[in-house]
């Protein structure tokens, strides 16, 4: 991280007003992102309501659910969704897990093969990797020596036993990018549905998955969200919805969970792939739709 005395450009004014909320800019040139994003004010600002809240009235669900449904909101205006096809967890590795279970919980006879590659995120992979303990096969593309894969290699890797391609975005390792749209189109011919992991893409390129097809998509507020660990999400296509089952879930996977009903199980919506996350961890995306991403991108 390299100091610095002042910006060398000049700026969009909705992208210079967001370097403007991150102190940390002003001084160092910030490159750490794909890992973590700098301490914006907004984020501070909400970590130190949650803590006012805590310390002066002990418990405050009401509020904090009500940040929980803005954040789920706010991801899902950012990718072309609506808030009920968004589930919402405490990273993309739990959430992928929970949909996981939801396919080792209606295995196919005709389609048990998975399809995953090198530049896959740990996180991601070893959900996939799981699943061969239920019958599914796990193919992982070894991709060029440089560890790239390109669309058409997973194209290639398509046939009819094909479940499952998963596929990141944006690799998080060398910062390849991927055509979604011409990966789904092919992935569909062949009867198979797709993952894709957003979180190295999300808030810096739009992302539509309506117009790019996409059955999945997760993605959390860590890096260029400039938010915090703590939450993610995951998108579910309604239409691929109604098949699944989770058997990982939790307490706010429910329609009501403050009804406290232990006997029933309802899956309307993508809440069973949701769990509980810290109230103050879903504040900071209430700002994100208000951020050009054609300005980031500049």
């Amino acid at each position: 991280m390299q100091q610095m005395d002042s910006p060398s450009r000049s700026l969009d004014e909705s992208l210079q007003a967001l370097r403007d909320a991150c102190p940390l800019l002003k001084t160092h040139i910030y490159l750490a992102n794909c890992s973590q994003g700098p301490l914006s004010d907004p984020v501070r600002a909400a970590f130190e309501g949650f803590i006012q809240d805590w310390a002066t009235m002990g418990m405050h669900w009401d509020a904090w659910v009500e940040e929980v449904e803005r954040a789920r909101a706010a991801f899902a205006v950012l990718i072309g969704a609506q808030p009920e096809e968004v589930a919402v967890g405490s990273s993309v590795s739990q959430l992928v897990s929970s949909l996981a279970s939801a396919l080792a919980n209606a295995p196919s006879t005709s389609s048990s093969r998975i399809v995953s590659s090198v530049a896959e995120f740990p996180g991601v992979a070893h959900a996939w990797l799981a699943l061969r303990a239920s019958g599914y096969t796990v193919d992982v593309l070894p991709g060029s020596s440089t560890g790239i894969i390109t669309e058409d290699d997973l194209v290639e890797s398509l046939d009819s036993g094909t479940r499952l391609l998963s596929c990141p975005h944006v690799c998080y390792a060398n910062g390849m990018m991927l055509d979604l749209e011409r990966i789904t189109q092919a992935a569909h011919a062949h009867g198979s549905l797709v993952f894709v992991d957003a979180y190295q893409s999300i808030g810096t390129v739009p992302i539509d998955v309506r117009a790019s097809n996409i059955d999945f998509l997760a993605a959390g507020t860590l890096k260029y969200l400039l938010g915090t660990a703590g939450i993610a999400f995951l998108y579910v296509k309604p239409a691929v919805l109604e098949r699944l089952r989770p058997t990982v879930t939790g307490w706010f996977g429910r329609i009501n969970p403050f009804a406290f009903d232990r006997f029933t199980w309802t899956t309307p919506t993508a809440r069973p792939v949701s769990t509980w996350v810290l109230p103050t961890s879903s504040m900071p995306m209430s700002h994100v739709p208000e951020c050009s991403l054609s300005a980031k991108q500049a």
